[in-house]
């Protein structure tokens, strides 16, 4: 079969091994924690007369929370300034969301490279790489302007605070904010994420991977108003997904370009889309690498006809508990069609409707709505051939 040497692991639901990029983001991650814990060292001994020496870790990580949260409502404040709207934020193992018009709260299980990240939508083309650009620059910015501002406080009012309690708290907040202003401002990787300095420098000195950016934000648009996936933009879809750098843009551009050829039932471009996603996963946080192996399995057991190995791929989620219902509702009939057991695939895709049906009123609950009665369609037909070929597994 064609199918099944094109996409080897998407037929084996068998994952590869990390690459050398996972030792690289390691690497990364060890040599910025010897650098915080030399600002830890560093100000341990400087305040070693601070009555609040004693507490020096926890302020240590509680200035690193801070700093954190500073850093990603500096990119949501700069992205609102240019007419962006508000999709997520993550903070630590936490992440506050918009899900079918409703705010969402859920842990991300482990870090991934990045300890906070700050997501928004955009809202048209105009102009779009220059907003793209303040948005990306707002966080840094953010930190650098904290930094300025805590410094100035703590001279302004030196040496009458400077054996205060707060002062303690206050430098390390300050000396972690330029630091992790100036390191975002760097242009390198972080496993499949980019740093803000990667991205400012994407934007001038790479056209095709800005190109890929552009258009998986331009598709982002297109979602939010309700747009099929089918009906998007050929263009638009192969620039998202043109590009194979192992990055987090490598997977966002394919799962987009997956959804799009899934849409229009296009199996075997949708199965190649989503075997890149595959090969990228280990990569990904947990929450991202359980909605993707949820995709495998839905596709193995209603294109590919293989409930075997769809179920595989559902035993690949490691966090159920983080699946919404609705994902949980699709994977469900999905694998029950793969059994060809339509009389209970049916009634659990009733429960699906319900549950569009209750979500507000918006463009993307229209698009759901539109796309899945569509699949009970698909359902009723493929229950009528089995029942007219005699042939039941």
């Amino acid at each position: 079969m064609p199918g099944a040497t094109a996409t080897p692991i998407l037929d084996s639901a068998v994952l590869p091994k990390p690459g050398k990029k996972k030792l690289v983001s390691t690497l990364w991650g060890v040599l910025l924690g010897l650098v915080f814990a030399a600002v830890l060292i560093r100000n341990d001994r400087h305040h070693s007369r601070n009555s609040a020496s004693d507490f020096m870790v926890l302020f240590y990580f509680a200035s690193i929370l801070a700093v954190v949260v500073v850093h990603e409502i500096g990119h949501l404040l700069a992205g609102w300034s240019v007419g962006f709207r508000f999709s997520r934020i993550a903070i630590g193992p936490f992440c506050l969301k918009v899900e079918h018009g409703r705010l969402r709260l859920e842990g991300r299980g482990r870090l991934t490279g990045a300890a906070g990240y700050a997501g928004m939508h955009v809202n048209g083309l105009r102009r779009l790489r220059r907003r793209l650009f303040i948005f990306t620059l707002g966080g840094p910015t953010a930190n650098l302007l904290s930094f300025a501002v805590v410094t100035a406080i703590l001279d302004y009012s030196a040496p009458v605070a400077l054996n205060h309690w707060m002062s303690l708290p206050a430098k390390l907040f300050a000396q972690l904010s330029l630091l992790i202003g100036l390191v975002n401002l760097v242009p390198f990787s972080v496993g499949a994420l980019f740093t803000d300095g990667a991205r400012i420098a994407m934007l001038f000195r790479s056209r095709a991977r800005t190109r890929r950016w552009i258009s998986i934000a331009a598709i982002g648009d297109q979602n939010q108003k309700g747009i099929r996936p089918r009906q998007l933009k050929r263009t638009w879809l192969n620039a998202a997904s043109s590009v194979h750098d192992g990055s987090v843009d490598d997977v966002a551009g394919n799962l987009l370009a997956y959804s799009s050829a899934n849409d229009r039932k296009d199996e075997p471009v949708a199965a190649l889309h989503l075997e890149r996603c595959l090969e990228l996963m280990h990569l990904l946080g947990p929450s991202t690498q359980s909605a993707i192996s949820l995709e495998a399995a839905v596709f193995s057991s209603w294109f590919r006809k293989n409930p075997v190995i769809a179920q595989k791929w559902f035993d690949h989620v490691k966090n159920l508990k983080a699946i919404t219902p609705l994902q949980r509702i699709r994977v469900d009939v999905a694998l029950l069609c793969g059994r060809q057991e339509f009389d209970l695939a049916l009634p659990r895709w009733q429960e699906g409707l319900a549950f569009i049906t209750k979500l507000p009123a918006a463009p993307t609950q229209k698009r759901l709505l539109e796309g899945w009665l569509e699949w009970q369609q698909e359902i009723r037909q493929r229950q009528s051939e089995v029942q007219a070929s005699g042939v039941v597994r």
